[in-house]
């Protein structure tokens, strides 16, 4: 078998290999969660796969048109396909659609006077070549230089892989101009040009994979997220922002354990607003709403870093204290109600004035976090029914 064939040989079995690797990026992009660009990245990759199909039947008897002005107008079209879908998927805001249609016009007038009216491989081969090479540095430039944050690994292997492309087409083209008589008769037939198709079509393979993990990759980014919203949704307020009443009680289990295992003192507050089912009827809901955080955001400038305050429901919050004793707790307290009444909310000229009712709980050594609650929550009903706007505790 002489080398004209092996030429041909390899050129049919990369376009089988290319059309199955189309075929799995086309599948990928109908029935999996991909991102903008993933569609122009699997159409560039069926692009590909006809262009060497094309290059294929060339020896076949198959006009110029369709065997050489065809496939090279298809290699550019590819390039900017690929560069245009990587752009997006880097998060571009849109596809430069005049590159999709200019590029592809430019290259057909010009393929096909090198074809048609002056004949010259070179000058098809040297055009495509350089066009390939600016795109390529182009797509290691924009991998490289991809947003910071995690997972940077595999696009830092997408520019690599661009790169070798790009150092490849170099070197072939100046191959081909050392000796231009030489290089026209072992463009069709050498041996460099079989190691050209290899590399080629290990770029491809190499490319289509690292697109596939670097869209796997983004999907799982965002599970995660959107887990972890989630998980925070669960547990907290909407409207304060604060731990809600199950994330309070769960921290609250927690904490009561470590104090009763090193034997350190632990208080809780239970803080009602006063009179707000005044406000909400006088004023309105949304009034009372900004009431319920200016509340909250009074009491989190007050309590220190390791404290932990809750909503656990409608006006009524709480204070996880740990290493706070009964006296430290009350003069916290203390605060705490000055803060709060100290608000000026203003109601279309009319002031909202709030204060606040606040029981207090330590720790004692058969509680448990609902017990240490309910004797606060006593203390505070205790505040209420002796006036309001003050803090007693249990």
């Amino acid at each position: 078998m002489d080398l004209h064939v092996d030429i041909k040989t390899l050129l049919l079995a990369i376009t089988v290999v290319d059309f199955f690797l189309a075929a799995a990026m086309i599948m990928f992009w109908k029935v999996r969660k991909t991102y903008p660009g993933f569609g122009l990245c699997a159409a560039s990759a069926l692009t590909i796969a006809v262009t060497y199909l094309l290059f294929t039947i060339r020896g076949l008897g198959a006009p110029p048109t369709l065997g050489v002005v065809l496939p090279n107008v298809l290699v550019v079209l590819t390039s900017v396909l690929r560069l245009e879908g990587t752009k997006l998927f880097l998060g571009w805001s849109s596809v430069k659609r005049l590159n999709l249609w200019l590029w592809p016009v430019l290259a057909v007038a010009y393929f096909c006077f090198f074809t048609h009216v002056q004949d010259d491989i070179l000058a098809r081969t040297a055009g495509s070549n350089i066009f390939m090479i600016c795109i390529a540095l182009r797509l290691t430039w924009l991998m490289a230089t991809k947003p910071s944050g995690q997972g940077k690994g595999p696009y830092y292997l997408a520019a690599l892989v661009f790169l070798a492309l790009a150092l490849m087409l170099i070197i072939r083209l100046s191959y081909m101009f050392m000796d231009r008589q030489v290089a026209q008769q072992q463009f069709i037939m050498g041996v460099f040009n079989a190691i050209v198709l290899i590399v080629a079509v290990l770029v491809e393979l190499s490319w289509a994979w690292i697109f596939l993990v670097m869209n796997s990759q983004r999907l799982e980014q965002e599970i995660t997220s959107a887990q972890e919203k989630l998980i925070l949704l669960a547990a907290s307020d909407p409207l304060t922002g604060l731990v809600n009443r199950r994330r309070f009680l769960e921290m609250g289990q927690a904490e009561l354990e470590r104090s009763l295992r090193y034997g350190r003192p632990l208080a809780v507050l239970v803080m009602d607003v006063d009179h707000f089912k005044r406000v909400n009827d006088s004023f309105g809901h949304a009034t009372g709403d900004l009431v319920l955080r200016q509340t909250a955001q009074a009491c989190l400038a007050v309590l220190r870093e390791p404290d932990v305050l809750g909503r656990l429901g409608g006006d009524e919050f709480a204070a996880l204290l740990p290493e706070t004793t009964l006296e430290g707790a009350l003069a916290l307290a203390e605060r705490l109600r000055q803060a709060v009444g100290g608000l000026r909310l203003d109601y279309r000229g009319q002031a909202v004035r709030t204060s606040l009712s606040i029981g207090v709980a330590a720790m004692k050594p058969d509680d448990t976090p609902h017990g240490l609650i309910e004797r606060a929550d006593a203390a505070l009903y205790k505040a209420k029914h002796q006036g309001r706007d003050q803090v007693q505790a249990a």
